[in-house]
């Protein structure tokens, strides 16, 4: 299945569990958790299939793209206001072949994913902008935004990823194995995250 094709699948995947409406996240997501824990969280919401919210919708997408070598992945977070009230939001950002997507959940079908298909993440990141403007939100903090202040939030590649310095250990991520999983529901518990 080509990358393109696998992140269809996530997205459709979590479009079945639905937008969590109820004003309660379901899910516990603490951001100073150890990544093992955060996938343990998404196999959670696996088991369950409840409806989930933009946060859990990126740590889901972030456990079923654990297999995909070749797309690099990072959170974009935007901050609006309407009516007086501040809203917060994020989707996976990811990269590959040259081409910048999104994978994520939102009330809005326009501020949810993004094919893979933009050369930028500036041409990316002005799409939601956009989208959020149709809504008449005020942008507070986007990665535009940050960028103009110094702040590059663009995915920066290392020389080597830790797991990489540390090839003497052995390696249980999907990576190792050569091998793409058919079907989401066969996705093992490797986990790699490269910003």
């Amino acid at each position: 299945m080509s990358v393109p094709d696998w992140l269809l699948a996530v997205q459709n995947y979590m479009k079945t569990l639905q937008y969590n409406h109820t004003g309660t996240q379901l899910f516990e997501i603490k951001k100073s958790r150890p990544l093992c824990g955060l996938m343990e969280t998404a196999r959670e919401m696996i088991r369950e299939s409840l409806p989930i919210k933009c946060l859990e919708a990126v740590i889901l997408a972030i456990y079923l793209t654990n297999g995909l070598t070749s797309l690099e992945r990072f959170p974009i977070s935007f901050k609006t206001q309407f009516s007086g009230h501040c809203f917060h939001h994020v989707v996976l950002g990811v990269y590959c072949n040259g081409r910048y997507g999104a994978l994520g959940m939102s009330r809005r079908r326009d501020l949810m994913d993004k094919p893979l298909a933009y050369r930028t993440l500036g041409e990316l990141v002005a799409e939601f902008e956009g989208s959020y403007k149709r809504y008449q939100h005020t942008l507070k903090k986007s990665p535009m935004k940050e960028r103009s202040r110094g702040k590059s939030l663009s995915p920066r590649r290392r020389q080597a990823s830790p797991h990489q310095r540390c090839a003497h250990r052995r390696d249980k991520s999907p990576a190792s194995m050569d091998r793409r999983p058919a079907e989401l529901s066969t996705l093992n518990d490797g986990y790699q995250i490269r910003i």
